[in-house]
This record gives structure tokens, sequence and C-alpha cells, in this order.
């Protein structure tokens, strides 16, 4: 049930953890797809290597400029929200049925002013204590979640082919090489479990059968 519709764009996070937890609960929420945009330091080779394991979970791209990404993603249809309090709309004003874009700041300066600029509208999380934001894997939590039961109740969420389907499994089974592994030994002992189970002889006396019938 998964959908490429809602689509995470991260900008700029230092912390790998975070990075790996975007990942994750976007898949969990049947993403497919989560885009990195680096930080301008050198702790994104870092951030990098660390977070390479989350690529397991879904499709992770990575872009030099937030200029870049965004780009490429309003050219392929998709609308842009930029996280911010600034004028922005609470998250049940959108329709997210319709492919959307959600971009999501660092921890330390937020989202950048060429997010803002090339943003289509902001959103605001609710927010009724006395913190100020959310963590960014929170934040992302929140939103995707938001999205899911927004499209659940519109009648769709996933959206891919049967096709995309097969794909998607096999991409899975393939980049974690202890569950291909285990799946062919469960594939080959439910065969084997089957082929047990026929009396030798059985098909083709029915076929006898009813020939002379």
């Amino acid at each position: 049930r998964h959908t490429a519709a809602t689509l995470p764009v991260v900008e700029g996070l230092y912390d790998r953890g975070n990075v790996a937890a975007v990942c994750r609960t976007s898949e969990a929420l049947g993403v497919g797809a989560v885009h990195i945009i680096k930080p301008e330091t050198e702790h994104y080779k870092k951030s990098r290597r660390s977070s390479a394991g989350a690529e397991k979970w879904v499709e992770v791209h990575r872009w030099d400029t937030t200029k870049d990404c965004l780009t490429a993603i309003k050219q392929a249809g998709y609308k842009i929200l930029v996280t911010s309090l600034e004028s922005s709309k609470p998250l049940s004003d959108f329709d997210w049925s319709e492919p959307t874009a959600v971009v999501f700041g660092n921890e330390k300066d937020g989202v950048s002013d060429v997010a803002l600029e090339m943003a289509d509208a902001c959103i605001r999380i609710p927010m009724v204590g006395f913190v100020e934001s959310y963590n960014i894997s929170v934040a992302n939590a929140l939103v995707m979640y938001h999205a899911y039961t927004d499209r659940i109740s519109r009648g769709e969420h996933g959206d891919m082919t049967d096709e995309e389907k097969q794909i998607l499994t096999a991409t899975f089974y393939l980049r974690h090489k202890w569950t291909h592994q285990k799946v062919l030994a469960d594939m080959i002992s439910t065969a084997e479990e089957k082929t047990a189970t026929i009396q030798p002889g059985a098909a083709l006396e029915g076929q006898s059968e009813q020939q002379s019938d």
C-alpha cells in the first residue's frame, strides 16, 4: 500500500539519527521515497555514510542544493508545502490525495529562504504546549500520518501498479541479504512440502479414469 503521491523532503539535517528516523517512519506509513538536501558543512559526509542503512527502507534521493531538488519536484507535478509558522495553514486545509511534497527544515535553522520562496504554501503542525517546535523526525511522522489518514478518508492511499509492487518487493529482498535468503529457504521448504503431499501417480490415474470414461 505504498504511494508516490506524498513526498518528504528534508533540508540540511545534521543528525544522522533523524535522517534514519524520517526514512523509517515514512516507509511505515507507505511513503516510497525521501529526498534529502545536504547541509552546507562537512557533517553531511558522516551523516550520509551512517544513514546508508535507511535506504533499505525507502528510495533515498540526495541533492546538493534546495533549488535543484525543488525545481525537479515541481517539474514532476508536485505541490510544495513548507513547514513554517509564518503565514501558515493547518494540515486539514489541503487535499493530500494530490501529489504533494513537504519540506522539513534542519534542527538548527529550520527551512531555508529558498524553500520558502519556492513553496506553494506553508503548513503548521498543531502545538498547544510551551515548546516552539517538534523534533524533525516527529514532525515528519505527524505530517505523514495526517497525509495517510486524509488519503484513506478520500478512498485512496496506495497507488502503485502491480509491476511497481513486484519491483519494490524484489528490491527490498535484495537490500536485506538475510531476508532474501530466508525467503528463498521458506519458498523451497513450502514447495517441498506440497510435493510430498502428492501421491505418486495420482494425477496420472485421474487422467486415465477421465479418459476411460
